[in-house]
């Protein structure tokens, strides 16, 4: 159960980052997590450089075979020897000033986890319309109150006590280039529609395409 009385000494923190084959970004990555107590890596098999480059950082490697993102970031846990912790992809960044934010923050607070905005970088520049420009997700937590993830997806976090809001934001450089950005639709849409049969949704037609593609282009286009 969680301990409402904070601890004497300065709060230490773990960063977790998943990787898989991620040997150009997880460099500079890391480069932003050296404030930190403690770097986990949480492999799936990486076969290029990530590991390594990854060990020469001074972080610590966890391979595992969880299929899910989920299974993927509840494998690091029993690997924490901190008291918050911190999930990171490796294609994003943590800003001096988001660091030295969180540092103040997790020494006095009643919150148990924090949500960051993250800005969303496209092809080099941050997309400031449309929708993609900024989204909020949950990843600083304070361990001892910390239960789990789940989804198969699009993991969600469970954690008891309440969940406090980072005012800097955090930096996510998602598709890098047209075949990165190619890449990921075509891996999400497999993931997701895989997802949709198991559900029992019905098959989609030529008409509710359609209609689902101009909607969307009205949502991101005109509001």
């Amino acid at each position: 159960m969680y301990n409402r009385n904070m601890p004497h000494h300065s709060p230490t923190i773990t960063a977790v980052v998943l990787t898989y084959n991620e040997a150009s970004m997880i460099v500079n990555c890391l480069e932003t997590l050296q404030w930190c107590d403690q770097i986990l890596i949480v492999d799936s098999g990486s076969t290029d450089m990530t590991i390594g480059l990854a060990e020469r950082a001074g972080a610590k490697v966890i391979k595992t075979k969880e299929e899910t993102f989920a299974g993927r970031r509840n494998s690091a846990l029993q690997h924490m020897q901190t008291d918050w912790m911190i999930h990171i992809d490796a294609d994003e960044r943590v800003t001096p000033a988001l660091a030295r934010e969180i540092q103040k923050t997790i020494r006095n607070t009643p919150h148990t986890g924090f949500s960051l905005r993250r800005n969303n970088i496209h092809y080099g520049k941050w997309m400031e319309h449309g929708g993609w420009e900024q989204d909020v997700v949950e990843r600083l937590f304070r361990i001892d109150a910390f239960e789990q993830w789940t989804g198969e997806v699009h993991e969600s976090p469970h954690t008891s006590g309440t969940i406090g809001s980072l005012q800097q934001s955090l930096v996510h450089l998602t598709h890098r280039n047209v075949v990165d950005g190619l890449r990921k639709s075509i891996v999400w849409t497999g993931i997701e529609a895989e997802l949709l049969h198991a559900a029992g949704h019905p098959p989609v037609r030529p008409r509710t395409l359609f209609r689902k593609t101009i909607m969307e282009l009205v949502r991101r286009a005109v509001f």
